[in-house]
């Protein structure tokens, strides 16, 4: 079936939570494990270093933004290869970009069915950007469960917004994707307890 929308309108906006505070996301395609974005950067935005398992096209419909001190302004267009780190992206004024992600492979490796175990093996793996320690040790990831071709968990983190945060989501997402499941989770603050013990251990890790 045909399906039509207006990027520039206000409708079908929504609030992009897991990026910098202020970012509206409008979906345009999410099927099939193909995705078209749009992302409306406030004024201010930053994302860190990240990267993806799959092609992503980046077209700046209006303003612009800095990639690793270059300036990429209204018409420009990146196309960045699988798992190439990218980033910081920042856009002092904001930006309208949209972005496309290429389907994600899934691992064609896997002859037995995915079990719980191995989703949570899967997941050990992945460290926190800058800390590099598994974000499960971290107590960002937890109550990982599987039903059926549905993962559910929950991250927790610290009440002051992280830059970091969208990549983390994504570092996860795109893991489950690869193990042909998806994902589905819930964001909660940390308590004062949890993030002592993250702090605890992020100056821990940082005298090392």
């Amino acid at each position: 079936m045909k399906k039509t929308m207006n990027i520039f309108d206000e409708k079908h906006w929504k609030n992009a939570n897991d990026y910098f505070p202020g970012t509206k996301r409008k979906v345009l395609r999410n099927e099939n494990g193909s995705r078209s974005v749009l992302l409306k950067l406030p004024p201010g935005f930053v994302i860190p270093p990240h990267s993806h398992i799959t092609t992503e096209q980046h077209v700046i419909l209006e303003g612009e933004y800095v990639n690793n001190g270059k300036v990429y302004r209204k018409g420009s267009f990146q196309l960045i290869s699988p798992r190439e780190q990218h980033g910081s992206f920042e856009s002092e004024k904001g930006a309208l970009l949209l972005i496309i992600w290429d389907p994600i492979k899934v691992k064609n490796d896997r002859i037995k069915k995915v079990t719980l175990n191995d989703v949570v093996n899967e997941i050990s793996i992945i460290e926190h950007p800058s800390i590099r320690t598994s974000l499960i040790n971290l107590g960002i990831v937890s109550g990982v469960k599987l039903i059926g071709n549905e993962v559910s968990l929950i991250f927790a983190f610290p009440p002051v917004h992280l830059p970091i945060t969208y990549t983390i989501i994504n570092s996860i997402t795109e893991t489950i994707q690869e193990l042909g499941l998806c994902l589905v989770y819930k964001t909660r603050v940390m308590s004062e307890k949890e993030i002592a013990k993250f702090e605890e251990k992020e100056a821990e890790l940082k005298m090392q």
